[in-house]
């Protein structure tokens, strides 16, 4: 998916690397949903999180998904037992 496609989408965190610093980032965590609101010049993602933040996610970098594909996959996994 492009980037841009993200916007106005619910996304989860799966997991997100540590900055710079080599410091986990603790203000958003795995499982954290929020929406996507834009995307800047250099591909990420500006969020906003449902706990209030606003850090971006990096699409090359962390872990996501969709929650309207997360909410597909259970569903299907829930029929195929």
């Amino acid at each position: 998916m492009k980037p841009e496609e993200y916007v106005g989408k619910t996304i989860q965190l799966i997991h997100m690397q540590p900055g710079q610093d080599g410091k986990p980032e603790t203000s958003v965590m795995p499982g954290d949903k929020g929406v996507c609101k834009a995307v800047d010049g250099m591909g990420q993602l500006l969020m906003s999180w449902d706990n209030g933040s606003t850090l971006s996610l990096i699409p090359d970098a962390d872990a996501f998904v969709l929650v309207e594909e997360s909410n597909k996959l259970k569903h299907l996994k829930r029929f195929k037992l």
